[in-house]
């Protein structure tokens, strides 16, 4: 099994101990990827059935702190393509009566909920439009599933890496600080790195690639910003009734 990991210094940012950890499988993210990027370079958008685990467990070692909130991907609900209402470059308006019977199996187990849509035009930060359909909705998921529990919203970029945040039930935004794919390969993903230039071989930084826990000067891509033009739309079509 090889490790894939992105260095702990990149563009002059420390990364440290995360607090917030979105997992799934690498078999998971391939059905993302291939639902979300299916070639039209439209945006696209998918569910998921997240399990929980919060605070540390009987082995966890006391000197590392309360541990990490993950959340675990479970089950996967791609909404096809036709039946979003629109899809754009940059934006996907779909039904949430889609989620209805996701609602149902989540509140079975205590589960949370996960929404993830593309960014064909590579934008890496959450859009102004993109928080106010997240502020639409999941409150109004705390509210069905009265559990007054933080759910999931993350986007894919065309490289495949994700980026994500949790919302609480007032509509309040906290970062996610890493996601995780694990296969034959495992891939960490820092939100703080999403403006990293990727490939197959990690981090690239001047042309070369980072190695785990490699010092390193700033690279050029840390001075770059994303264009304004690539901000993505995800809308809901209705409020949860």
């Amino acid at each position: 099994m090889t490790r894939r990991q992105p260095s702990q210094v990149v563009g002059g940012l420390t990364i440290g101990r995360p607090s917030t950890v979105l997992r799934m499988t690498a078999a998971q993210h391939a059905m993302l990827r291939a639902h979300l990027f299916p070639g039209d370079g439209d945006e696209a958008v998918a569910l998921a059935v997240c399990g929980r685990a919060e605070g540390p467990s009987t082995e966890w070692p006391k000197e590392l702190g309360t541990g990490p909130q993950v959340l675990i991907v479970h089950r996967i609900e791609p909404i096809p393509h036709d039946r979003c209402k629109v899809r754009a470059p940059d934006r996907v308006t779909w039904p949430t009566d889609d989620l209805i019977p996701l609602l149902g199996e989540a509140a079975k187990r205590g589960s949370g909920i996960l929404k993830i849509h593309s960014h064909p035009g590579d934008y890496r930060r959450f859009s102004g439009i993109d928080d106010a359909s997240d502020v639409d909705l999941f409150p109004g998921v705390a509210a069905w599933l009265d559990d007054n529990r933080k759910h999931g919203s993350a986007v894919m970029i065309p490289d495949g890496r994700i980026f994500a945040r949790l919302i609480s039930e007032s509509g309040t935004f906290s970062p996610v600080d890493l996601v995780t794919v694990v296969g034959e390969d495992l891939w960490y993903w820092y939100g703080k790195e999403i403006d990293a230039r990727w490939s197959t071989r990690g981090i690239v930084i001047d042309g070369g690639s980072a190695s785990a826990g490699s010092q390193t000067a700033v690279p050029a891509f840390a001075q770059r910003k994303p264009s304004v033009l690539a901000q993505s739309r995800c809308c809901n079509d209705s409020r949860l009734g």
